[in-house]
């Protein structure tokens, strides 16, 4: 859902309903799957806590 949440509005929409319900848990969110500015502009919109993607960074090998 996240992949194209910036042009997908049936996606914005049941993200927000899983915010919703997270925040009202007292449950931090993430979303993955960031991989532009206009995805990361419009999660940080809607108020997801944390995120990760190739937006920020390619992922490093642990050795």
């Amino acid at each position: 859902m996240i992949r194209d949440i910036d042009t997908n509005k049936e996606s914005q929409m049941v993200t927000e309903t899983i915010i919703d319900f997270a925040n009202k848990m007292g449950i931090e969110t993430i979303a993955e799957f960031i991989h532009s500015k206009n995805v990361y502009e419009k999660v940080k919109e809607i108020g997801i806590h944390y995120a990760q993607g190739y937006y920020f960074g390619e992922p490093t090998s642990l050795d």
